[in-house]
This record gives structure tokens, C-alpha cells and sequence, in this order.
């Protein structure tokens, strides 16, 4: 069959001939590509041709403008190695091709070559004291960057930023942007700044510069750059002037006569001395294909690297020290690559890119940007890491960060701005915000009337750690808005995954007035006010933070005081926030105050996880922290109860009373058994709050009280404030409001006061902070105590991994995560992961004894859940074929023993475990068809036990739950299963000081006994062996002789017995 051809034949073999022949100039191209080499020691008189030899290369910068047009694609232009050039290399319309760019390089051996901006400054002539003086011939008009023998030096100003403040005077008052004034400057050291620089904080996000062109007495003139004009009881400094010089190092600069004065307490003319003068090190404009690599750059008097109007432009391998702006900077261009660079010590951006599409930033280590106040640009967009910003007629596209680190710097660490197609990945951004607030690490903003449709931003797997703040030169130094994440105003179609924000002083999270956002698997750990923030304000109020989808984040407060969150809408909103499931809010030292939430309706309130999805709804499949701990330790009690009347109000209310502003309130004494005998019953009124107060006597700010007493209510979701008051006007707090979620459960409640205000006659008070409802309460105690504050580090480890490869952990014990999965010997994160970690207090069971299943020490593979079986709490399941618990026990005496298991199996066919005594089997149990994996039968098994403490280990071959085991020695229980009467049996208060209250009851005549144990499960005392009658009793327990420390209450009633752990304080 005929083949049909496209081309005839003729024509084929000329087609042939045009690609050959276009295929030899491309290879006659790359042969005829030239390299020129220059050297300090080289020589600007040489050919074209010499230079092309290493052996007779070119000297200078300027021998290389004056031939830089000639270049073609393909063309090198190497460096020495080691050499230094002073010069500014500029570079207008050139270009090389795709694949043959031309390259500006390095050759040889050594550190990269490198591009300098700066002169010596020499001849320094002593003017008076430590007051050196030298001219700067070459000097322009400013100067950006001083250094000696190599370090950067900091311009002189007044006051020094080591004195109070960080140096700001304060701005009494000011007219515009033209004049300030201020009391300070009658200290000053001279009554003339003129010439100076005046610096103000304009916004917290924003610090000027301007010169003084005059003063009147406490008033400085000048003309402001921006509309940020000063702010009055804001902040401000002078810069460059001589009367600024103080301390070593520091200098002064007259651009008007071109000459220095520095500080130095001994000879400068024995030191290197550079100051910049030259504009650029290196300026590309309109040119394509360039590549920049091995080569550093330095000193420049504004940008070190610049590139306008120019399309694949690479940047790589190389470093930028000490720019005197911005070390790189580019503008209008295309396809720019910044790859694998170390940039260090810029005083305003590192990198800053306006309106460049397909720009990639990957790799880099950018360190100390913007870190020096006052020598950064005026307005927004400065002392910035990277600020890639978009913005114009319709959005910019593609912007690609990837694996770079950046430290240090004095506002944003990494922001964009108008771009769709954007992925930051596995960038650690850390130690932010350093000059300036209200900022992040990492960074966007739409803007409030910007239409455009931004689409497919991802931000993934970046780590943003130490998040600081500067209210210096502000109003209000209690407020540290700095967030780890923030998506600012009209923020939209972004994805955050895999993120870890730690460890900042502000929020982790912030989303202000921000909709369509993904936040998915982020973890939020240890940021200091809160871990995020979900705000819809009336600074863009048609912009409502809606269309959410918030799922499988981890917010983590390592504090006690710390709040989870906080969610706010100037209208309606929270109700439409979007989807919001399956997080987890872990508050270990606290959980009642968790979430802020502020709408039109309910105003402010405090809740906890519960009574948010009460509230609200969202967060159904939402979990709190699955271990709690104490933040402090009580070694010992001191005097008396101060609570006047003693608290317990067995026959009155001891005369306490209660008012709110509708004086409605009530205080009333009750009798019918809600708590111990007789209780305070009181109930709000109808207007807030509702105050119950008592006198507690003196109390002193250099001890510390703690608080107790019992506390039932009538309804959920309300919350009792509990403070320390003084008991005359202004009757003002000695003690910050501590918040206690009331419950229709008894709770025994336990309160720390530490350092109060010192005062002769105190009030303990408690707040119903919400119209109605009632609480009862008892035992009210306050003593002084001797405290120890608790480390959380003890007990709460984080991890993070900000590489790009596994990061092997070892632990030293055993801990649990916030989803309950345990972790021995090691942990592995993968790269850019984070983990946190809860040391597992594990507990030693006394055989015999009760063990509820999820008390496990370690685990492998399984997972907790509740359960409705008999007993409540939670069962363990999950089992896979090797899947393990291992429980510490304690056996008494050794024995036959019973081992009965509450399980539950649906499997098809039966499944099985083995049991495990110190490693080795002592038995095989098979677990039968219960019929669902939530019907549960009690089966036993029976083993032999030698006397002493080690490990059991349940190990299991098939699937099955596992609620509770019971062991009994064999011959004096028989076949044991706990039963209704054991199951009710509770201890309270717990944790408990000087006495614990067992409460049980028995179905018929039956043998009670009831004695304490220590961990060890050895018997401390025994404190009744009785024969009751049916019904419910009570035995209060004296525990004022018991050392601190872990115990077990056991219950026997005839042949049945239950343990319950207890913590003695």
C-alpha cells in the first residue's frame, strides 16, 4: 500500500538542506560563543582576544560597561575568584536566547568574586574626645552602609536604642506631617537637629524618615513622605547628626560637604573603613536571557541587584551582603528566577519583585532584612524578606516559593500580593517582625475594593516559628499584633495545608475579613495571645470571612492563659462561616476559656468547645486535649481558711449577699442535698454580671492562695468569674478574672492565685457573667500555700522537622498526641513536618484490681473512642494483627488469677489475643461474636501471677474493642464482673489535699470495705470493713497524714471490688 506523503520529493530534500543549514549556525553559534575573563590583576589595555585567556584578562567594571553591548548569545563573562571589583555593572538591551543565555560568572578557586559599591574612607583626623572626622571624595548626596573591617556599622542617633523604649521619645503633639512636638527634646544634647533625620512610627506597621528642616524650641519641621504622618503619644527618634554620636561605632554623614564623623575609642585610621557610594552593583534593563552566578555582591547605595523591563532573568548561586535597600529588586519583567543565593544584612527588602509574572524564589537563605530601624525606606512595602507584589489591571501569574529559609526580619517575612498560580512550600520563615507590627511571616492582602479573581494560591508545609512584636514607639505596649499566617482583607481562594505556625506573639492564624479558605492538617502551637483568629470588621464590612473549610487542624495552647481562638463578625456571620469540623483544641493547663466569640446578637462570650457547637454548630467531630495537667504543685498549706465563716454553710448563708446593677440577684441558704448538707443557692438576676462576694481578711503580693470549693448549677454553657477584690473604693481586682464553666455536674473546684495586690482587706469574689440561671455552692476554702509552678516543657514536647529529609526524634518517655497515639523510644517527621507531644504519666494498677482499658502506658496501633457500654468513658480498639496496651500492674501476692474482659467483636469469626506477663504468654483468650462492635460481653481467662510490678501486655491477633478489665486472685472472688453498684461508685474532690469524699451505694446486705493504696498497690491504711445495709452512703476520708503523690481508693462490697486512682496533693 502507498504511503501519503505530506511533502513532494523535491521539496522534501529542501526542507532537508534548510534544517541542516539552520542546525550549523546554531552549532557555529555555540562554537564561536565567547568567555571573558577579568582579575585584579588584569589589564583594561588588553584585546578582545587576550581576554578570552585566563593568562591576560581585563582589570574592571568599567573595561566591561565599555564592551557589554558587544556580547552575544552565548557569551560568558567570568570573575576571578577571590578578587574584589568596585564598579556598578549596567546592562541595558542585551539579550541571549533560550538556550544560550549569557552568563555572568566566576572562575577559578576561592569565594566568589566579588561586586563591591562601596570606597574607603581614609585620613581620619581626631576632632575632640572619641569624635573622628574624614572626607568621602566619591560620595553622593547619602550614605547607606558603613563598615569596619568588614561588619556593618549603625548610624548614630539619639537616644540610643538600648535605653528605655528602645530609644522613641514620645510625640506630645504634631500639626500634619510638617511638625512635631515634644516635651523630650529638652533633654536633648543639642537644641539644634537641624539637617538631622528624623524617624516615626506612622502605623505600627509603618516607620518614616524625614529631614529637619528646622526647629522651635520642643518642635522639629520637616516634610513627611507619605501620608503616615506622626501620631500623637506615639514614638520618635533623630538619626545622623553629630550630636548623636555616643557610642562605639557609630557614625554621621554631611552629603552636602561629603564627610564623616565617627565614634571610635581608638585610631580609625588602623581599620578598613567602606561606606557606599555607587547606585547599584549590578542593573539590568530590557534584557532577556541573562544568568548571574557564583558571584557576591555588596554595599550597594540602594539595590545590589536590579532588573526592569527584562524577561528570564536568573540570579543564582550567589550572595548579597549588606544593600543598602533592597538586595534584589525588579519591576515589570517575566520569568525570573532567584535560585540557591545567601543574602544577608539588607537594610530594607532582600527581595522585592512589583508586577513580574512566573517568578520563582527557591532555596535561598535570607538573613537580617529591615533589622536596623530607621535605615529602612519610608511607607508600606519595606523592611520585608520577600514581597512579590501583583497588583494591576488583571493579576499577575505564577509565583513559585519553595525551600527557603528566612531569619530575622523587621516586618513581613514573606508576602504576595496580587497573583494567581502561587505555591510557597516548605519554607521555614522565622524571628519576624523585629522593627515593626501588625505584620506576619507569612503574608497576603487583596485589598478592600479589589475585584480581580485570584485563584489557585496553595501554601503548604511551611514552618513559621517566632513570631516577635514592637510596641515600642506605639500607644499600647500590652498589644503584639503579630501573627505566624495572616490573610488580610479580601483574601480569597487560598488552600493552607500542612502548615506549622509556633511559637509567636500575636496569633498563629489570622483571617481578617477573608473567604474561601481552605485550612486543612495545620498545626498552631504556643502562639502567645491566641492560636487563631477568624475576624469579619467594618474595615471591609461587604467582605464577610465566609465559605470556610477548616478541618483536621491542631490548635495547641502550651499555656494556661493562652485562648485557642477567637471568632468575630460585625453581623450574623458566625452561623455562616462556612465548614468547620474534625480540629482538635488543646488547652492541657486549662480548658474552660478556649474560644472568644463576638456577633450582633450574643455580643462577647467565652466558650469552650462544648458550648461553641451548642452555640453555633460547627466543630461536631471536633476533640479537646486527650490529657490534662496541673500547672502548678501544692507543697504545703499555710494558717488558716481566710474565706470568712469557713465556707461551709451547714446551717446559713453566713450572712453573704449578692448584687448586680437591677439588684435582682439572690443568695439564698438550701437545704435539700445538692451538695454536703446545707449550700449557698445563687442565682442571677437579669442583669450582668450577677456578683456573689465574701471577705477574705489581708493578702499579700508576695504569697500565693489557693481557692476551693464545690460548685453545682442548673444549666450548661454558663460561666462563673472567680477573683481576688479590694474590699473598699475602687474596689478594684487584685487578681486577673479566673473562668469556671459551670455544669449541671458537681464539680470540686481548685483555684491558684498567684502575686495578688497587696491589701490590708480583700474580697473573694464570683461572677455569673450571663442573665440567669443558678449555682449552688459548698466548701469554699482559701489559704495561703507554698507553691511550685510547673514547667510545661516537662511535659509537652514540640517538634518540628524544616528539611527536606526524615528527622528522627528520641524520646526518653512515653507520650500520646493529641489524637491519643502513642509514641516510645522515637518518633520519625517527615520533611517540614511538626509534631506535638504529651508526656504519658503512666500509672501503676494494684492486682487486684479494676483497669480501664484506655489507662494503657504505651500502645501500637489502636485508638480510643467513647462508649455507652457499662461504665461509660472509653473504649480501645482499632486492633490489627500485632497491635498492643501495655499496663504497668502491681500484683499483690502470687496466685491463680481471673482476668475478666469487657469486649466487643463483629468480625466473622471469632478473634483473639494473647496476654503477656513481662514478655512472655501466660495465656490465649478468644473473643467471641458479640454482634456489633458496640455490643460488649464480659469473658475471663485464667493465669498465674507472681508478686511484684511489671508490665502486661495485651497483644492481639484479629479486630475487637476492649472497655475494661477486672482482675481477681482466684478462689476468693471466683469469676468477677463489676456490676451497677461499683460502677457508680465515685471519689471527690480530685485532686484532693486534707480530705476525699468516696461515695457508693449496695443493692442488698453486703460487707463494705474501703482502704488506701499506694501505686505500688500496697495497702497505706484501711478505713472500714462494715456490713451495710441497701442504699447510698458517703465516707469522708482523712488524707492530712498522707505524703503527695498517686494513690488508689479501693471499694470492696463482698466479693466485688473497684479501684480508683487519686492524686494527694
Amino acid at each position: 500500500m502507498k504511503k501519503n506523503c505530506k511533502y513532494p520529493k523535491n521539496e522534501n530534500n529542501n526542507r532537508i538542506l534548510l534544517l541542516s543549514f539552520l542546525g550549523l549556525m546554531l552549532i557555529n553559534s555555540s562554537l564561536y560563543s565567547a568567555t571573558y575573563y577579568f582579575a585584579a590583576s588584569g589589564n583594561d589595555g588588553n584585546t578582545a582576544t587576550q581576554a578570552q585567556s585566563q593568562s591576560t584578562p581585563w582589570k574592571s567594571i568599567t573595561k566591561l560597561n565599555s564592551i557589554i553591548s558587544t556580547l552575544l548569545p552565548g557569551d560568558n563573562v567570568f570573575f576571578k575568584r577571590g578578587d574584589i571589583f568596585v564598579g556598578q555593572i549596567n546592562i541595558l538591551n542585551l539579550s541571549g536566547t533560550s538556550g544560550q543565555p549569557i552568563v555572568f560568572g566566576a572562575y577559578g578557586s576561592g569565594a566568589n568574586p566579588v561586586i563591591d559599591g562601596s570606597g574607603s574612607v581614609t585620613t581620619w583626623t581626631l576632632v575632640s574626645g572619641n569624635i573622628w572626622q574624614a572626607s568621602f571624595a566619591v560620595g553622593q548626596s547619602i550614605v547607606t552602609c558603613v563598615t569596619i573591617d568588614g561588619k556593618t556599622q549603625d548610624i548614630g542617633r539619639w537616644p540610643n536604642l538600648n535605653t528605655t523604649n528602645k530609644g522613641y521619645l514620645n510625640v506630645d503633639s504634631h500639626i500634619n506631617g510638617t511638625q512635631l512636638t515634644s516635651s523630650s527634646l529638652a533633654t536633648a544634647p543639642t537644641a539644634n537637629w537641624t539637617g538631622a533625620e528624623v524617624v516615626w512610627r506612622g502605623q505600627r506597621w509603618i516607620i518614616n524618615r524625614a529631614i529637619i528642616t528646622s526647629q522651635s524650641g520642643n518642635s522639629l519641621n520637616f516634610v513627611s513622605p507619605n501620608g503616615y504622618n506622626p501620631i500623637n503619644n506615639y514614638g520618635f527618634f533623630i538619626q545622623n547628626h553629630p550630636s548623636t554620636l555616643d557610642q562605639e561605632g557609630e557614625w554621621y554623614y554631611d552629603g552636602t560637604n561629603k564627610l564623616f564623623k565617627l565614634y571610635s575609642s581608638t585610631n580609625p585610621n588602623t581599620k578598613n573603613i567602606r561606606a557606599s557610594y555607587l547606585t547599584n552593583n549590578i542593573n539590568v534593563t530590557n534584557s532577556n536571557y541573562l544568568t548571574f552566578q557564583n558571584l557576591t555582591l555588596t554595599s550597594s547605595l540602594n539595590l545590589n541587584f536590579s532588573y526592569n523591563g527584562s524577561s528570564y532573568i536568573t540570579f543564582k548561586d550567589s550572595k548579597s551582603i549588606n544593600a543598602g535597600k533592597n538586595a534584589i529588586y525588579g519591576s515589570s519583567s517575566n520569568n525570573v528566577s532567584i535560585l540557591n543565593d545567601t543574602i544577608l544584612n539588607t537594610y530594607n527588602n532582600a527581595v522585592d519583585a512589583v508586577n513580574v509574572n512566573t517568578i520563582t524564589i527557591n532555596n535561598n537563605y535570607i538573613k537580617n532584612t529591615g533589622y536596623v530601624c530607621g535605615m529602612g525606606e519610608s511607607g508600606d512595602g519595606c523592611y520585608n524578606s520577600v514581597s512579590v507584589n501583583g497588583f494591576s489591571g488583571s493579576p499577575s501569574l505564577n509565583a513559585t516559593m519553595i525551600n527557603n529559609t528566612l531569619d530575622s526580619c523587621g516586618y513581613l517575612g514573606l508576602s504576595f500580593y496580587g497573583y494567581s498560580n502561587v505555591l510557597l512550600k516548605n519554607n521555614l520563615i522565622s524571628n519576624f517582625c523585629m522593627v515593626k507590627d501588625d505584620g506576619a511571616g507569612l503574608y497576603t492582602y487583596s485589598g478592600g475594593s479589589n475585584t480581580q479573581n485570584y485563584v489557585n494560591r496553595v501554601i503548604e508545609s511551611n514552618i513559621v516559628i517566632n513570631g516577635l512584636s514592637s510596641p515600642e514607639g506605639t500607644d499600647n505596649f500590652n498589644y503584639t499584633p503579630t501573627a505566624g499566617i495572616y490573610m488580610d482583607d479580601n483574601t480569597k481562594n487560598v488552600s493552607l495545608i500542612n502548615n506549622t505556625s509556633a511559637n509567636c506573639l500575636g496569633s498563629g492564624l489570622f483571617l481578617h475579613n477573608s473567604h474561601e479558605i481552605n485550612l486543612i492538617k495545620n498545626t498552631f502551637y504556643n502562639n502567645s495571645k491566641d492560636q487563631f483568629k477568624f475576624i469579619h470588621d467594618n474595615n471591609n464590612p461587604a467582605e464577610a470571612t465566609k465559605n470556610l473549610n477548616v478541618k483536621n487542624n491542631i490548635y495547641f495552647s502550651k499555656l494556661k492563659d493562652q485562648r485557642i481562638g477567637e471568632f468575630s463578625t460585625a453581623d450574623n456571620g458566625l452561623y455562616t462561616m462556612g465548614t468547620i469540623d474534625s480540629n482538635y483544641y488543646c488547652r492541657p493547663f486549662n480548658e474552660v476559656y478556649t474560644l472568644s466569640t463576638y456577633d450582633s446578637i450574643l455580643f462577647n462570650q467565652n466558650l469552650d468547645l462544648t458550648c461553641w457547637n451548642k452555640t453555633y454548630g460547627p466543630d461536631v467531630k471536633s476533640n479537646i486535649t486527650p490529657i490534662q495537667y496541673k500547672h502548678y504543685k501544692i507543697n504545703s498549706y499555710v494558717g488558716a481558711n481566710l474565706y470568712n465563716g469557713g465556707g461551709t454553710f451547714n446551717t446559713s448563708t453566713n450572712g453573704i449577699g449578692c448584687n448586680n446593677s437591677a439588684n435582682d440577684c439572690s443568695v439564698t441558704w438550701d437545704n435539700t442535698g445538692v451538695l454536703d448538707g446545707g449550700c449557698l443557692k445563687f442565682t442571677a438576676g437579669s442583669s450582668n454580671p450577677s456578683r456573689l462576694l465574701n471577705t477574705c481578711g489581708a493578702i499579700s503580693n508576695t504569697k500565693n492562695y489557693i481557692l476551693k470549693f464545690s460548685l453545682k448549677g442548673t444549666t450548661t454553657c454558663q460561666y462563673l468569674d472567680v477573683y481576688l477584690r479590694k474590699f473598699q473604693s475602687p474596689y478594684n481586682n487584685l487578681t486577673p478574672n479566673q473562668q469556671i464553666k459551670i455544669d449541671t455536674a458537681r464539680q470540686e473546684i481548685e483555684i491558684l492565685f498567684t502575686n495578688p495586690t497587696s491589701e490590708p482587706s480583700s474580697l473573694v469574689g464570683m461572677d455569673i457573667q450571663t442573665a440567669g440561671g443558678t449555682v449552688y455552692i459548698d466548701n469554699v476554702d482559701l489559704h495561703e500555700a507554698n507553691i511550685t509552678l510547673v514547667n510545661p516543657d516537662d511535659s509537652i514536647k514540640f517538634e518540628f522537622n524544616p528539611t527536606l529529609f526524615n528527622k528522627v526524634v528520641p524520646l526518653s518517655s512515653t507520650y500520646i498526641d493529641v489524637k491519643n497515639n502513642t509514641y516510645v523510644s522515637s518518633t520519625t517527621l517527615a520533611p517540614f513536618g511538626s509534631v506535638i507531644l504529651l508526656a504519658k504519666n503512666c500509672t501503676t494498677f494494684p492486682i487486684p484490681g479494676h483497669i480501664e482499658a484506655e489507662s494503657f502506658c504505651s500502645m501500637q496501633g489502636i485508638s480510643t473512642s467513647t462508649t455507652s457500654d457499662i461504665g461509660g468513658g472509653y473504649f480501645v480498639g482499632s486492633f490489627d494483627n500485632g497491635d498492643w496496651i501495655d499496663i504497668p500492674v502491681s500484683v499483690s501476692s502470687a496466685g491463680n488469677y481471673v482476668f475478666s474482659f469487657r469486649v466487643a467483636c463483629a468480625m466473622s469469626t471469632p478473634s483473639t489475643f494473647d496476654i503477656l506477663d513481662a514478655g512472655l504468654t501466660i495465656n490465649t483468650v478468644t473473643v467471641p461474636i458479640t454482634g456489633g462492635w458496640s455490643t460488649y460481653q464480659t469473658i475471663t481467662a485464667t493465669a498465674s501471677l507472681a508478686p511484684g510490678t511489671r508490665v502486661l501486655r495485651i497483644r492481639a491477633y484479629q479486630a475487637f474493642n476492649l472497655n475494661w478489665i477486672d482482675v481477681q486472685q482466684q478462689g476468693t472472688a471466683g469469676i468477677i464482673s463489676l456490676d451497677k453498684e461499683l460502677l457508680n461508685a465515685f471519689i471527690y474532690p480530685n485532686p484532693a489535699d486534707k480530705f476525699v469524699t468516696v461515695n457508693y451505694s449496695t443493692t442488698t446486705n453486703s460487707l463494705v470495705k474501703i482502704s488506701l493504696l499506694d501505686i505500688l498497690g500496697k495497702t497505706v491504711e484501711e478505713f472500714d470493713s462494715i456490713t451495710q445495709s441497701a442504699g447510698n452512703y458517703s465516707k469522708k476520708i482523712n488524707l492530712e497524714k498522707v505524703n503527695s503523690g498517686i494513690y488508689f481508693i479501693k471499694i470492696q462490697i463482698d466479693n466485688k471490688t473497684v479501684t480508683k486512682k487519686i492524686i494527694v496533693n
